[in-house]
């Protein structure tokens, strides 16, 4: 009776599993866009701004999709994209 009990839970319980392949898995390079046109930095042709202070010094995209300048970067450790 247990051992019936513990095949029925593993068939509606499998053990977790990894969802994806190695395939999948392995880091891609590819490049972050701007949120507001969806283009590479070098194409956005969006007026670029700090997003938190309005700064258009020195104003890069970053990771997330925004536009931060140096010192929102600094401050908030936002790494802008390559």
């Amino acid at each position: 009776m247990i051992g019936e009990f513990s095949l029925l839970l593993a068939l509606l319980f499998p053990p977790a599993r990894a969802q994806y392949s190695s395939c999948m898995s392995a880091t891609t390079k590819t490049k972050t866009r701007c949120m507001q046109c969806e283009q590479v930095e070098e194409r956005c042709e969006c007026e670029k701004y700090c997003v938190l202070c309005q700064s258009q010094l020195d104003v890069r995209l970053c990771q997330d999709g925004l536009y931060y300048c140096q010192p929102c970067r600094e401050a908030c450790e936002y790494k802008v994209t390559d």
